[in-house]
């Protein structure tokens, strides 16, 4: 215990120093020259004493010697912070904010870069380069755990956020880090882990190079490097399904908020599009037996929220509708409107038709291009009691009181199901 006490000490002693290396360089190798630059700085913000070469000389040394700074095999003045350290800060301090697809992405394919370049040092039977090769993608393992558990943890955070804070933000503010993981960490990530997503490809390309590796290691190194690239193995066999099951756990957590944020907008959407059409036409359509489309028409969202859409109603709540003059009630109320179901039961008396819309205007003079149509439409499509057959080679033409149209001739009878 003697070694770890001594450890602990000179990391407490220089925490600063360290968390400052991690910052600037985290997992990545760094010169002694880059490592003088960065102590320099932090120790001139300690102290007012420039002559500090020498002390800054023996501090490189001693971490050095307490394996708190670990020289790369093969690269002449490279050093890596001892994973051990990384593990710790990481543990400690959670800091790390959610990260974005792209950079799991990078850190993927520099597991794909490493495996090549071990291969290439099995290949020059190098055990230097196979043992620095090997340190380096166990080390990038387990940063791409460690960021996954961290963007867990993350998402949680963010959750959390949204379902406690005050109702009286609006929603879409509400849910905008959720909205933002949501669209660039988890479906980035979940498209990548599809059969022939990024991600899968390139960890089964590194797994059948690691594979190739081993069976070539057992006719060129001993047995502690077969070992140590079968743990290689097992690592990437662990992160491949911790990346899949992270996602999907991403993915459970933040939908439901997405998919709520999605339902609101489009209720939030539609209630202000049928109210501003209402407001703008007003009585325009009171005494039109069709009533007016309100789906399809392009108009701004008017609102994001429910406390919003409450005031939007209030609003019009209060609204003074314009005075219209209605004429008192007579005798003589005018003709009769003509309906659909007048129309269907007059059609039944004079079956068959040979010529539907013929009937129509010669029945209903009164009626115009558009609603002779309609019910030519209703009645040769949507009865329950009439069909209606398209005589596609005879096109005719028809003349109403305002269109001239020309279209095939459409005859209408009993259905059979009818008369049985």
């Amino acid at each position: 215990m003697e070694y770890v006490r001594k450890f602990l000490r000179t990391l407490l002693s220089h925490i600063d120093l360290i968390s400052a290396l991690h910052n600037q360089y985290g997992s990545l190798s760094f010169s002694s020259r880059e490592f003088m630059d960065l102590a320099r700085t932090i120790h001139l913000n300690e102290s007012s004493d420039d002559d500090n070469g020498g002390e800054l000389t023996d501090l490189f040394t001693r971490l050095c010697q307490q394996e708190l700074l670990i020289p790369v095999a093969r690269a002449e003045n490279q050093y890596d912070l001892n994973p051990t350290i990384l593990d710790i800060i990481e543990l400690i301090t959670d800091q790390q904010q959610l990260g974005l697809s792209a950079s799991l992405k990078a850190k993927i394919d520099d597991l794909h870069r490493l495996t090549h370049l071990l291969g290439n040092g099995l290949a020059a039977r190098d055990s230097y380069l196979v043992g620095r090769y090997t340190s380096q993608l166990d080390r990038r393992f387990r940063d791409v755990h460690r960021e996954l558990q961290q963007n867990e943890q993350a998402i949680m955070r963010i959750i959390e956020d949204a379902k406690n804070s005050s109702r009286d933000i609006p929603l879409k503010t509400r849910y905008s880090l959720a909205l933002d993981a949501w669209n660039n960490y988890v479906r980035p990530a979940a498209d990548m882990l599809d059969v022939q997503g990024d991600y899968e490809r390139t960890l089964k390309s590194i797994e059948h190079q690691l594979l190739d590796h081993m069976e070539q290691a057992r006719h060129t190194i001993g047995f502690e490097g077969i070992a140590r690239l079968e743990k290689l193995n097992y690592r990437l066999l662990d992160l491949r399904s911790a990346l899949r099951r992270s996602i999907d756990r991403c993915s459970r957590l933040l939908e439901p908020i997405y998919r709520r944020f999605q339902q609101n907008s489009s209720l939030t959407r539609g209630a202000s599009i049928a109210i501003a059409e209402m407001r703008r036409n007003k009585f325009k359509y009171a005494c039109s037996p069709n009533g007016v489309e309100l789906i399809g028409r392009s108009r701004p969202s008017l609102t994001d929220s429910d406390n919003s859409l409450i005031a939007y109603l209030s609003e019009l709540s209060v609204l003074e509708s314009p005075h219209f003059d209605i004429p008192e009630a007579s005798e003589d109320s005018g003709p009769e409107p003509v309906t659909y179901s007048m129309v269907e039961e007059a059609a039944l008396s004079f079956l068959p038709i040979q010529d539907c819309l013929d009937w129509l205007i010669q029945q209903y003079p009164q009626l115009d291009t558009r609603q002779l149509l309609e019910f030519m439409t209703r009645l040769t499509n949507e009865s329950e009691i009439l069909a209606g057959e398209v005589v596609a080679e005879e096109a005719r033409q028809y003349e109403t009181d305002t269109h001239l149209i020309t279209m095939q001739r459409r005859t209408l009878a009993r259905k059979e199901a009818a008369n049985t």
